[in-house]
């Protein structure tokens, strides 16, 4: 997984980190990511996957701006 910090300006994605999948979580199967949608409020991103058919839902961490599972 990645995790990126939003800018809330601009709306720019900033690369932060890689974090591996934890058991359970909605990116286990994520296998071509397709297309990617922030929610309107900025706490969710959405990331299709192509292969798989799958959505992994990222949420927002409002304290430090990075996206997570």
């Amino acid at each position: 997984m990645a995790v990126f910090r939003r800018d809330s300006d601009t709306g720019a994605l900033t690369f932060v980190e890689t974090q591996g999948y934890g058991v359970g979580s909605s990116a286990d199967d994520l296998d071509v990511a397709h297309g990617m949608a922030v929610s309107p409020d900025g706490r969710h991103i959405y990331v299709a996957g192509f292969d798989d058919d799958a959505v992994a839902v990222f949420s927002r961490d409002p304290g430090t701006g990075l996206f997570q599972l």
